[in-house]
């Protein structure tokens, strides 16, 4: 006869706590391979986020075959395109980038970002191809606004 091991878990609740952050790694590119990330925004204030579909710039990072060219479109749950945008603008996003701490991208890169202010709801980002052929991506969502 084996012992029995008793294990307590104690669950500890801090109202104050929240996800700032969310990243997935993995190849994208057209149809069945399009990259999709789902993620919630919680009720109260509309919540600014930080969505970015990374792609050239994983070459700094020495990744194989990164996605030459992504795009990331931003749908609610009832399948409504609330944004989109294919090779980010410095001037759009820059700012929120320095913000929450994320790696910059280089100028000029095809990379996407968007930012954008979105109410309480479900959400997916979906990560493509603008143009090329399917590689690796890195899709990133961060919480601009506390």
């Amino acid at each position: 006869m084996y012992p029995v091991a008793e294990i307590t878990v104690s669950l500890v609740s801090n109202s104050t706590s929240r996800l700032l952050n969310l990243s997935s790694r993995g190849t994208a590119g057209r149809g069945d391979d399009t990259q999709i990330i789902g993620f919630v925004v919680s009720p109260g204030a509309d919540k600014q986020v930080l969505v970015r579909a990374v792609g050239p710039s994983l070459a700094n990072f020495g990744v194989d075959n990164p996605l030459s060219d992504p795009s990331v479109t931003i749908f609610n749950a009832d399948g409504e395109v609330m944004g989109t945008n294919d090779n980010w603008v410095a001037s759009e996003v820059g700012d929120a980038i320095g913000t929450v701490g994320a790696f910059a991208l280089d100028a000029g890169s095809n990379d996407a970002a968007i930012v954008m202010s979105l109410p309480a709801g479900s959400y997916t980002a979906q990560v493509g191809i603008a143009s090329g052929s399917s590689g690796v991506a890195l899709v990133e969502i961060y919480e601009v606004s506390n």
